[in-house]
């Protein structure tokens, strides 16, 4: 897990010393609940580290791809635990945060499917893959193909 880092000319001569976290309105608890509760330990970590710095830190919920997009434009300076990805890094600075998480995936389909261990198996079967707007596992399907 990485924490994105955006250096912007704005943030590093304002004189209203504020970093923007931006995170996805879903929220991932217990690292963000869904907005508009920012609490959690992405919160409390941020928190901590612009305050080690002398900012304040200011919280913007938006859908993940937005997220992204603020990122990009200099609008928001930290995202939490992103993925590094190529296209990102001409943009995005990606350092370790220290956790290690898990991760589950679960899909629901008819009993007649076998079970699936691989994203490629998804088209062998015609099933369709709901995933929330901005992620990026879909271009992975696709290109494990």
């Amino acid at each position: 897990m990485t924490i994105l880092l955006l250096s912007t000319p704005s943030v590093l001569f304002a004189s209203e010393k504020t970093l923007t976290l931006v995170y996805k309105d879903i929220g991932k608890p217990p690292y963000m609940q869904v907005s508009p509760d920012n609490s959690g330990l992405y919160l409390e970590m941020m928190e901590k580290a612009a305050q080690k710095i002398g900012f304040e830190l200011e919280v913007i919920r938006l859908p993940k791809k937005r997220t992204y997009i603020f990122l990009e434009e200099g609008h928001a300076d930290l995202y939490a635990s992103g993925e590094f990805r190529e296209y990102r890094s001409k943009f995005l600075f990606y350092f370790p945060n220290g956790l290690k998480r898990e991760s589950h995936y679960y899909g629901l389909t008819h009993d007649n499917i076998p079970e699936i261990t691989s994203i490629s198996q998804l088209n062998n079967h015609n099933l369709i893959w709901m995933v929330e707007l901005g992620s990026t596992w879909p271009k992975l399907a696709k290109y494990s193909l």
